[in-house]
C-alpha cells in the first residue's frame, strides 16, 4: 500500500471516530507529499527520524509529530499492513519554559481604552466595540479563545444566567454560570448599534458579519498590546498574549479568595471544573503565578514574620 493511500484511510478513520484532525490532516498532507509514492513497507526508522527532526521544527513540534506517526504506524500494524513499526527513538522531552503573563487591572483598562482600540491599527478584524467586549469577556469569564469565538446567541441564557461553551462547533458543550458583570456586558454589547448592524448567530463577529478568526484576532491583539505599552523582556516570542487573559482571570480570582480569607483549597476544584479542566494540574500552574499563595506559605512556615510585620505597622 502506498503511503498516500494509507494516510487517506487513516485520517478518514480518525474522523469517523469523532476527531477533528485539522492539524493532523495538515501534518499528514506534508508527510504524504514527502513519502506518498513509496510503499509503507519500505519506510525505515532513519527516514522517519530525518523527516521529524527537521532543523526548522521546534523540540515540541518534533515530539508532537513523533506521537502522530507512532499512532499512524500502530493503525497500519493492527490492520496487517505492517509487520513492524518503523518508529525512531523519541526526541528529547519538551520542557515548556514559557511563563504566562498576568495582566494588572490597570493594563486591562489600557487594552480596552478608546485611544488604544481606535488608534492601534488602520482597520482591525472587528469594530473597536466588538474587540472591547471580546477582551472583557475573556477576562471576565476565563474561557478559552475557541469557546469565546464559537459562542452563539442561543448559548447565552439570560433567564437562567448561564453560558453554553464548546471549544469547537462540533464538540460537546459545557454549562457555566454567568455573573452579573458578564451578563451586563453581553446585554449591552448585543443591544449596541455596532452589533445590531450585523446579522449573525454568533455573539462576537467581524465587520463582515462572519465569525471571528483566531489567527486574525491574535494578530490584531499584538497591535493593541503594543499601543497599550505592555511589554516584557525576552524578545518577540515572549510577549504577552491574548490567551494570557485566561491565566489572568484565574490568578485574580485566587488572589481575591486569599484577600477575602476564603478556604482556597476547597475552592480550587470548583475553579478547575468552571474552567473546563479535567484535573488539578493546570490549577497548580495558576497557583504558581499567584503571589498571595506564596506569601501565605511563608506565613505558615514562619508565623513570626507576620507578627513582626504587624508590630512594625503598629
Amino acid at each position: 500500500m502506498k503511503v498516500s493511500i494509507a494516510v487517506t484511510k487513516y485520517v478518514a478513520w480518525r474522523r469517523e471516530l469523532g476527531f477533528r484532525c485539522t492539524s493532523d490532516a495538515r501534518f499528514f498532507s506534508s508527510f504524504s507529499f514527502h513519502f506518498g509514492e513509496r510503499s509503507v513497507k519500505d519506510l525505515r526508522a532513519s527516514q522517519i527520524a530525518k523527516f521529524i527532526n527537521s532543523p526548522k521544527s521546534s523540540l515540541s513540534t518534533r515530539h508532537t509529530n513523533h506521537g502522530r506517526l507512532t499512532r499512524f504506524f500502530q493503525y497500519l500494524y493492527r490492520r496487517g499492513d505492517l509487520t513492524s513499526l518503523p518508529v525512531p527513538p523519541k526526541p528529547p522531552r519538551y520542557e515548556n519554559t514559557f511563563v504566562p503573563y498576568i495582566y494588572s487591572r490597570n493594563e486591562i483598562r489600557r487594552l480596552i481604552s478608546d485611544c488604544v482600540l481606535n488608534g492601534s491599527m488602520r482597520r482591525p478584524l472587528a469594530e473597536p466595540e466588538t474587540l472591547r467586549a471580546f477582551l472583557l469577556f475573556l477576562y471576565g469569564t476565563g474561557v478559552s479563545l475557541g469557546e469565546a469565538i464559537t459562542l452563539t446567541r442561543r448559548d447565552v441564557d439570560f433567564v437562567r444566567q448561564t453560558l453554553a461553551l464548546a471549544r469547537h462547533e462540533d464538540s460537546q458543550k459545557r454549562i457555566i454560570p454567568m455573573g452579573k458583570d458578564v451578563r451586563n456586558l453581553l446585554s449591552q454589547y448585543l443591544d449596541s448599534p455596532t452589533r445590531k448592524r450585523v446579522s449573525s448567530p454568533y455573539v462576537f463577529v467581524a465587520r463582515s458579519g462572519n465569525p471571528l478568526k483566531e489567527h486574525n484576532l491574535m494578530y490584531d491583539f499584538q497591535h493593541i498590546r503594543q499601543a497599550a505599552g505592555i511589554f516584557r523582556p525576552g524578545g518577540p516570542w515572549r510577549q504577552p498574549r491574548m490567551h494570557d487573559l485566561r491565566y489572568t482571570f484565574a490568578v485574580h480570582r485566587i488572589t481575591s479568595w486569599y484577600k477575602q480569607r476564603v478556604n482556597v483549597e476547597k475552592m480550587l476544584p470548583a475553579l478547575a471544573v468552571y474552567m473546563g479542566h479535567s484535573g488539578m494540574r493546570p490549577i497548580q500552574r495558576y497557583l504558581s503565578l499567584t503571589p498571595e499563595h506564596f506569601r501565605k506559605q511563608v506565613v505558615l512556615i514562619n508565623p513570626q514574620n507576620s507578627r513582626c510585620r504587624k508590630r512594625s505597622r503598629n
